[in-house]
């Protein structure tokens, strides 16, 4: 049987903790209104169908840019689950160019294992389409959601 080295682990967790955080750590976060910036880094048709709150989408591939992030609060980045690597590929990116970043561990699928609040925004389109951004489209009320009627051409 290995025996772990006590001072090892210590030193392992001390620097785990230090670059990641929990769903329920964020969700008291989130609740206290702490200055943060919550970064989802999944697919943006993934992003519309459900976030957590106060998310902003930054898929890597569509937007290479750092516009979002900042250097005055942690940026906590989440992807798709534990298994998934756009999170740390990101967070290591964003860290290099000096922002400050923790890792949310679980990634959405912690969060809704812990059953904690979700947005949902189907009616936002994708403005490279030519159509209305989210900025030009009014939020319907909670509970009036209509999905949105395709136009003819």
């Amino acid at each position: 049987m290995f025996l772990s080295s006590p001072k090892k682990a210590s030193k392992y967790f001390r620097t785990k903790m230090e670059f990641t955080t929990g769903p329920m750590e964020l969700n008291d976060m989130i609740q206290h209104q702490e200055h943060i910036n919550i970064i989802d880094v999944r697919k943006p048709e993934d992003f519309r169908m459900g976030h957590i709150p106060s998310a902003i989408n930054k898929y890597r591939h569509l937007d290479t840019s750092l516009t979002g992030l900042s250097k005055d609060r942690n940026n906590i980045i989440y992807c798709y689950s534990e298994d998934c690597h756009l999170a740390a590929s990101a967070a290591r990116e964003f860290a290099e160019h000096d922002y400050p970043v923790l890792e949310l561990e679980g990634g959405f699928e912690g969060w809704k294992m812990h059953n904690l609040p979700i947005e949902v925004q189907p009616w936002i389109k994708e403005e490279s389409k030519g159509e209305e951004s989210a900025e030009e489209r009014e939020e319907p009320e909670e509970g009036n959601f209509e999905w949105p009627k395709e136009q003819e051409e």
